[in-house]
């Protein structure tokens, strides 16, 4: 099995999140997944920056999904 890792940037003060991103690498299980997400939102959030992220209430959220594979 494998993992696919999906994040979207989420606005609080619009009740809204962007369409889902679907990163591109595979992840051989959830530990790598769950912390590869940990560091993709870290670096959004670098991006987006703290004065947009308190003025929007910016966050990311993001989840791992198994897929199957050939292997598998």
């Amino acid at each position: 099995m494998e993992y696919v890792l999906t994040l979207a940037l989420c606005l609080s003060l619009s009740s809204s999140c962007s369409p889902p991103i679907v990163h591109e690498i595979k992840f051989k299980d959830l530990y790598d997944c769950i912390q590869g997400g940990y560091e993709e939102s870290v670096g959004i959030m670098e991006t987006v920056g703290r004065e947009d992220t308190n003025k929007t209430g910016a966050s990311v959220q993001f989840i791992c999904k198994k897929i199957q594979t050939k292997e598998s």
